[in-house]
């Protein structure tokens, strides 16, 4: 652990060296599409073969390449003739939604090729630096990691192109803040099953280096969800990392095919939830007010789920859930005694405040509530 806080020191300072880290931090990623749209347009040589797509496009343009930044809120466009269009969505410290690439598609359709039909013929590339568990292969994306394009763009530039002294120490520059976030996500970000997925020195919400620090948990977070998505690949389940209230999350929820209703579970800030979703943000058609959910969620086919016996016999006595169980607050005006806690808009919930759970633990935490679910769904 001391040697991941060292490590985590050097390669942040080194990051607040470089000056076009410096200087990228007011934008983060539309200062990452803005700079990759200028070299498109001042040294396309150097960056077309890096993103150029293999097939040739149907669609012809005047202009050999022409980069637009933010085209209908898209983050880089390309037009290159005699080629697909390209388009760019860059991640450089969040992860992709499935919700995301499915706007972008539409946006694709309505704003680049104009037809439905002709989505294909045109190239999507996802830009990211964090794990994306194949989640754009899904939705007709191809998938290039930060460190995959600079290497390309490096291997293009020493044998083809010679660049003027300016551009060339920008380049390095840029090059060498790419490097040292890639560091940093594989080091300090990844990682171990032993070890608390949430690392306690990340967790300050003051002092020195809060962007890295945040940089990391999302890294981190986004292979928990990886190595859940691996472990269980069913097609009714489905986990996602996210980052809000300035903290990661990571859950994991089965949509039930006899009830309507998702039952899973969520793990932020030291808490585990295990949660019901129903209504608004899900898939299914109820749209219940708070009352509502509660009631929907007390029904008896739920009362195993939200159990805290039950689900202590389920996950074992390593967790004390008993112990660790928080009880949620009243109504505002205190005429009112909830029996679950409530996220609007879509689920209610019971915590247990565990910190520093690892992801061995929060394997075998999913495990154990995913069959549950399936039981109550069978049931």
């Amino acid at each position: 652990m001391s040697s991941g806080v060292g490590k985590f020191i050097e390669i942040s300072e080194a990051l607040h060296q470089n000056d076009v880290y410096g200087i990228s931090q007011s934008s983060r990623e539309p200062f990452h599409s803005s700079f990759l749209a200028w070299t498109f347009d001042r040294y396309p040589s150097l960056i077309a073969p890096v993103l150029k797509p293999d097939l040739p496009a149907t669609l012809e343009y005047r202009e050999p390449l022409r980069s637009l930044r933010e085209h209908k809120k898209l983050d880089l466009v390309v037009f290159h003739q005699g080629y697909m269009p390209v388009v760019v969505e860059l991640k450089l410290t969040s992860s992709l939604t499935r919700k995301q690439l499915e706007e972008y598609n539409k946006k694709t359709i309505t704003s680049v090729v104009k037809k439905p039909t002709k989505v294909d013929e045109c190239q999507r590339i996802a830009l990211t630096m964090l794990e994306t568990s194949g989640l754009p292969e899904q939705l007709g994306w191809q998938t290039l990691s930060f460190e995959d394009v600079i290497r390309r763009i490096q291997f293009e530039g020493d044998n083809t192109y010679r660049l003027n002294s300016f551009h060339g120490a920008l380049f390095k520059e840029y090059f060498q803040m790419i490097d040292l976030l890639c560091e940093l996500k594989n080091t300090v970000g990844n990682v171990r099953l032993s070890d608390p997925l949430d690392l306690p020195f990340l967790k300050k919400e003051e002092g020195e280096f809060i962007k890295e620090r945040d940089f990391v948990r999302k890294a981190r977070f986004s292979q928990m969800q990886s190595l859940l998505q691996s472990h269980n690949s069913e097609t009714e389940v489905t986990y996602q990392a996210s980052f809000s209230n300035g903290t990661p999350s990571i859950e994991g929820f089965r949509q039930l095919k006899n009830h309507q209703a998702a039952l899973g579970w969520q793990y932020q800030n030291d808490q585990l939830r295990v949660a019901l979703k129903v209504g608004k943000g899900t898939k299914y058609p109820l749209a219940l007010d708070r009352t509502g959910r509660e009631e929907f969620a007390s029904r008896k086919v739920f009362s195993t789920w939200f159990s805290i016996t039950s689900l202590a016999e389920a996950l074992g006595s390593k967790f004390n859930l008993e112990k660790s169980a928080q009880v949620p607050s009243a109504t505002p005006e205190g005429t009112k005694s909830w029996v679950f806690n409530s996220y609007e808009p879509d689920f209610v919930y019971r915590y247990f405040r565990l910190p520093w759970l690892t992801p061995d633990d929060l394997l075998h935490i999913d495990e154990r509530l995913m069959k549950l679910a399936m039981a109550i769904d069978a049931a």
